[in-house]
């Protein structure tokens, strides 16, 4: 076997690269540019990437949903809803356009919020609230108010299942 010098080698006249997380030889056009670095493309190939900042991205937005709803499991501050994926963060006074033009939206949103300190003016709200509040927010309150006696009836309801078992389970 044959030793070659890797610096008599043109780094840039590569044509395939080993993406160090998944481990899998890929042809370059499966990285990203980075003219910072020495062959012209990104370390990580664009699926790890993508994968990592999709895993950064819903980390960050737990991380200001527990932070604003000042609960371990987040919910919507009017109607109580707790699924995540419908949650949202309104800013209270209103202003999110012009807020999102500043700070920019998605990932660099909350990075903005976490940089900033977490800046009070925020609420957790699901979407149907959010939307409520600026359409008819006279409505707002009322909803709320079911949407929190309906889910307090669901739980009696459990518990009285849970009581009688031949009426069946939930």
């Amino acid at each position: 076997m044959v030793g070659i010098c890797l610096s008599l080698l043109n780094i840039k006249d590569m044509k395939t690269k080993i993406c160090p997380k998944c481990d899998t030889d890929k042809p370059l056009t499966e990285y990203y540019k980075a003219k910072a670095r020495k062959n012209g493309h990104d370390i990580y190939c664009k699926i790890c990437q993508q994968k990592s900042t999709k895993i950064q991205y819903r980390l960050l937005r737990e991380e200001a949903f527990k932070f604003y709803s000042k609960l371990e499991q987040p919910e919507c501050i009017n109607c109580g809803e707790p699924v995540n994926e419908l949650l949202v963060l309104d800013h209270i006074e209103g202003g999110g356009r012009q807020d999102r033009a500043v700070r920019g939206s998605g990932f660099n949103f909350y990075r903005a919020l976490k940089r900033d300190g977490w800046p009070e003016g925020f609420q957790v709200m699901c979407y149907n609230c959010n939307n409520l509040k600026h359409t008819h927010p006279q409505h707002l309150k009322r909803i709320g108010e079911n949407k929190r006696f309906e889910r307090e009836y669901i739980k009696t309801i459990k518990v009285e299942y849970g009581k009688y078992p031949e009426l069946g389970t939930w």
